[in-house]
């Protein structure tokens, strides 16, 4: 009988690749459509073949995974009575409930319901897929996130910039890019220790590239910060002679790109633009700061339940038009007040707690937790309450990751 969980030397760096058992192969096909509903967002069929119906993307995921979950062996729902999960629903359905004292319109404009009712459903199916997959399906998962991250960047690349020479692809806007090809440098690191192959790497500077050319400044800095914490995480465990290794490769592939090639050109121009020239010289930062103290104003004016959800886009005066505070702890207390703010408090600090990252731990739940702070961090600056949902999706990964 082979073993599935990491050998360490004395140093704490990897003597050599994980041994495993095979995943199910019913396992794996959950982990990767999982990913993929959580991927679509709310595309639809007929945005990716002409004349197809109309039908949300997603919906066909969650049907998929309620027919892998039940031709699984047995459905558990173990990670329903996690307390963090309890926390996560009950947060959900409180900022549901206050939709029922939300001012006349809110539906006129992206409506919270339906992105509530979303969530509940992608988090719930997530959670009961995650619960009933095999552990060793789990690095399955990650080479999911680290290929389509890859393929997100090579669209991107291929398109070239949008209206505002920001780069996106397949529909979903630059916010979305940034998170989904930064997710897949997350899982670059973490399918390269726990694999012990460098080769992962390799694309880790198209994925870099990427995530600077999607011009979301708010990625970008989250980004940073969760790469500099997780290499700080590692360092103890890899060693300095690995490190430097892995970064050497990286620089290798980088430096002769951003030279020969115009995609140094397309970076320099994106950072002297966007943060240089727009965010720096001429505090430009897309109405954010405007959102900001609206909500605040807004939340101080309806401090215990709020004005429901959706409200915000109907009171607030920063924009002309309806918008809601891209901040996803503000559109709780401006919507669900102090009760609101103080369910996704306890929800989010539940769910890193437990699983507090560390060299010694499962390089599968480090790499998670830091999935989840790099989602919390973006959700800060773009996204309304459906674009959490991989918050939801890293938390019950990490939940699970203790043995890979």
């Amino acid at each position: 009988m082979t073993s599935n969980h990491f050998r360490f030397s004395a140093r704490g760096g990897i003597r050599g690749e994980i041994v495993e058992d095979r995943a199910p192969l019913v396992d794996v096909c959950t982990v990767t459509v999982l990913y993929l509903t959580v991927l679509v967002g709310d595309n639809r069929l007929d945005s990716f073949i002409p004349n197809a119906p109309g039908v949300q993307l997603r919906l066909i995921g969650v049907l998929t995974l309620l027919v892998l979950t039940v031709a699984s062996t047995q459905v558990r729902l173990d990670l329903f009575l996690k307390p963090w999960t309890v926390a996560g629903f009950t947060w959900l359905c409180y900022m549901l409930l206050t939709s029922t004292w939300a001012p006349e319109g809110t539906l006129e404009y992206r409506s919270a319901v339906e992105e509530l009712l979303w969530l509940f459903a992608i988090a719930a199916t997530a959670y009961v897929a995650i619960g009933n997959c095999d552990i060793r399906a789990i690095p399955s998962l990650w080479k999911v996130i680290y290929y389509s991250g890859i393929a997100f960047a090579v669209a991107g690349l291929a398109s070239g910039g949008g209206d505002q020479g920001r780069f996106a692809a397949f529909g979903g806007g630059p916010n979305t890019f940034v998170r989904i090809v930064f997710l897949a440098v997350i899982a670059a690191v973490v399918l390269t220790v726990a694999r012990n192959r460098i080769g992962y790497l390799v694309p880790v500077p198209l994925l870099i590239a990427a995530v600077v050319l999607s011009g979301s400044r708010g990625g970008m800095i989250s980004a940073a910060i969760v790469a500099v914490g997780l290499l700080w995480v590692l360092r103890s465990r890899l060693g300095s002679a690995k490190m430097l290794a892995g970064l050497g490769l990286v620089l290798a592939v980088l430096t002769p790109v951003m030279i020969f090639t115009r995609l140094g050109s397309l970076l320099a121009e994106m950072v002297s633009r966007r943060i240089l020239e727009g965010a720096i010289s001429e505090g430009n930062l897309s109405g954010r700061n405007n959102l900001y103290s609206e909500a605040i104003r807004v939340f101080g004016e309806n401090p215990l339940w709020g004005v429901g959800a959706g409200g915000f886009a109907q009171l607030q005066q920063a924009l002309p038009i309806p918008s809601h505070p891209h901040n996803i702890i503000l559109s709780s207390l401006s919507e669900g007040g102090l009760i609101g703010g103080a369910l996704l408090a306890v929800f989010i600090v539940s769910s890193l707690r437990p699983a507090v990252p560390s060299a010694e731990g499962s390089i599968c739940r480090t790499g998670a937790i830091w999935a989840s702070i790099f989602i919390l961090l973006a959700s800060q600056v773009s996204g309304y309450y459906f674009d959490f949902r991989m918050f939801f999706l890293f938390a019950a990964v990490a939940a699970v990751s203790g043995g890979v």
